[in-house]
């Protein structure tokens, strides 16, 4: 039972960090930010750092937890958005206005309108990003263990970078298709570009973070031999 509960208390806490990260994912992704001559998302400072979880998770605790984590995300990301709504439906309070404020707003109306400007979604963007979402994180996820499985256990490498390198290669068709062509009503070149542009940083961000993903199953192994150690019995002496 010791065993069991301290195997599920590093899973929460990858669960806790997942459900962060994907979050403000979620917050900041609407902001694209200039990169040289290239555009990308500012999403690309956090969502990366999911998939080094979730291979974790999956190398660790097996393909289920990893697949329980990710629902469990989309869940999390889905209250989240409705709550977020609501609060923007909410009528603004006048004291919600700050005298002399840095951003130049003259009445509270206008803290509701750059409210509203941050936090409101279409609908296209929001389902786009929901299904890019699930649907990169379930491949990455079957992917990263038919490879484990098909080269014995070995090469974490290998499995991490592939399994991450198609799963956001399709998170990010799915993103450039429906919401720079769709929802932000770019050109289909401008789209492609920006899709380009985002996916090959993700593939070397991929790359990057691969010493990191060795770290977090090496620490997680070595955490789960030092249980497993504790809850040997002691030999009994030879009298």
């Amino acid at each position: 039972m010791i065993l069991n509960s301290k195997y599920e208390i590093n899973y929460t806490r990858l669960c806790v960090g997942f459900c962060t990260l994907l979050l403000l994912t979620n917050l900041v992704g609407l902001k694209l930010f200039k990169l040289g001559p290239f555009f990308m998302p500012a999403s690309m400072i956090c969502y990366p750092l999911t998939f080094v979880i979730s291979d974790a998770v999956a190398d660790v605790f097996g393909a289920k937890k990893a697949g329980a984590m990710v629902r469990m995300g989309f869940v999390v990301s889905l209250i989240s958005y409705i709550f977020i709504q609501l609060a923007i439906a909410l009528p603004a309070d006048s004291h919600w206005f700050v005298i002399n404020n840095p951003y130049g707003f003259l009445t509270h109306k206008d803290y509701q309108k750059a409210m509203e400007a941050t936090f409101s979604l279409n609908g296209i963007i929001v389902a786009a990003s929901m299904l890019a979402y699930l649907v990169a994180q379930m491949l990455d996820v079957y992917l990263f263990q038919m490879i484990k499985q098909r080269t014995k256990g070995r090469h974490l490498w290998l499995r991490n970078n592939l399994s991450t390198i198609v799963a956001q290669g399709v998170d990010t068709l799915i993103i450039a298709t429906i919401v720079f062509w769709f929802g932000m009503h770019m050109s289909l070149k401008d789209a492609i570009r920006g899709m380009a542009t985002v996916w090959t940083i993700k593939v070397i961000l991929a790359l990057i973070s691969t010493p990191l993903t060795y770290l977090t199953v090496y620490f997680l192994n070595a955490k789960h031999k030092q249980y497993q150690t504790k809850l040997r019995p002691a030999p009994q002496e030879i009298e």
